[in-house]
This record gives C-alpha cells, sequence and structure tokens, in this order.
C-alpha cells in the first residue's frame, strides 16, 4: 500500500542496471585482452602463431572502450528525483538538470509521443519561454520533455502516484 511521503520529503528513484558488475567485466575483458596480446607484440608467444590470437588487440580495445564508458555510467547513474521543489534528473553520464514546479504548466506519465514503443515515461511541458537542457519533441506544437523511460527505474510503479502528489494540479491525467 503506498502512503504519500512526508512533505519535506523528496523522493528519489535510481536506474536498475548493475553499473558496478558492468564495470568490472569491462576491466575483465580489458585486462585479459591486454596480456594477451603483449606476447603478440614481443614475439614471446607461449603457443603457436594461431589465427585467433589476432583477436587479442581487438579485445583490449573493445574492453578499454567498454571501461571507459562502465565507469562514465558507474558515475554518473540515471536518477531521478521528485520533490516538493521539483524535479530533478541525471540521465546516464551527463549532469543532474534541475526543474523547479514554477518552470512547469504540466507532468504526466505516459508513452513518450515521440517514439513508437509502447513504454512509459515521465513526461514533463515546461512554462512558455522555458526550455531546459535535455532532448526533447514537438507534440501539437508544444516541447515535450521526456524526462526518463520508467521501466528503466527501480520502483517505477511508484513514480506516478510520487508526481501525481507533488506536482498537484500540474499533473496531467492521460488518456
Amino acid at each position: 500500500m503506498w502512503a504519500p511521503p512526508p512533505a519535506a520529503a523528496a523522493r528519489t528513484f535510481t536506474g536498475r542496471r548493475n553499473t558496478g558488475g558492468r564495470l568490472l567485466l569491462a576491466l575483465a575483458l580489458a585486462v585479459a585482452g591486454t596480456a594477451a596480446t603483449v606476447p603478440l607484440f614481443t614475439g614471446h608467444l607461449p603457443w603457436g602463431p594461431e589465427p585467433l590470437a589476432a583477436l587479442a588487440p581487438l579485445g583490449a580495445m573493445l574492453g578499454w572502450g567498454l571501461s571507459v564508458l562502465s565507469f562514465r555510467n558507474w558515475a554518473r547513474p540515471l536518477r531521478l528525483r521528485i520533490g516538493p521543489d521539483g524535479l530533478a534528473v541525471q540521465n546516464t553520464g551527463v549532469p543532474e538538470v534541475a526543474i523547479g514546479w514554477d518552470q512547469v504548466v504540466a507532468v504526466a506519465v505516459a508513452r513518450n509521443p515521440g517514439a513508437t514503443e509502447k513504454h512509459l515515461w515521465l513526461l514533463l511541458w515546461p512554462v512558455p519561454g522555458h526550455s531546459f537542457d535535455l532532448p526533447h519533441e514537438f507534440a501539437d506544437g508544444h516541447p515535450t520533455y521526456p524526462l526518463v523511460e520508467l521501466r528503466r527505474l527501480r520502483d517505477s510503479d511508484e513514480v506516478e502516484r510520487t508526481a501525481r502528489y507533488f506536482a498537484g494540479s500540474r499533473y496531467a491525467e492521460t488518456a
């Protein structure tokens, strides 16, 4: 049973992905690929010159590239905060964007107007004249900001209730 949070408490939702585990797997691939590449270039192969040994540099490059991306996602994970002051969204790898309720005309949980899939998003319509440093779509000539896809968040079924509670009259019912 859902109970409204205390008036002063904001609710934070985090991403579902285990970014720490992905980082460790990417680092393991990077180290293994590098360890297999060094003997290939120094000429001290413990095995014969096999064609599969040529894939070691590819594994090293892929592992280090994925490690950088995984570290970025681990350092700044997906996060959504909804509270009495407004919304704050930190998408993977980018700084947090805070949006006050005075900058919002409406907020809703609905399908993304610019997407073909049927997954639910937290959508925001800004006050005319305001814009945010976030990707947006145009629905009926008005900018619509799809903040976060709900299936990417833990406790995603609570996002709508929390947004409805804190947004008050700004929460738009969807058809």
